[in-house]
């Protein structure tokens, strides 16, 4: 494997450098309670993807 095997998480998470709220990546910031909203959109469209190319990466072994 290579470093393009992997994907960055850095886009999959809220960026803490905005100055203000912004709606941008997989999770949300976190609630009172502790927990994170996931944005279903990118969830379903990253599981749609992950199926796109899992079987791809089988031909290669």
């Amino acid at each position: 494997m290579n470093d393009s095997d992997y994907i960055s998480i850095a886009s999959l998470n809220q960026y803490s450098y905005c100055d203000r709220h912004c709606y941008n990546g997989l999770w949300d910031y976190c609630n009172e309670l502790g927990d994170r909203e996931i944005y279903q959109p990118l969830a379903d469209e990253l599981q749609f993807q992950r199926q796109q190319i899992e079987p791809l990466l089988k031909l290669k072994n």
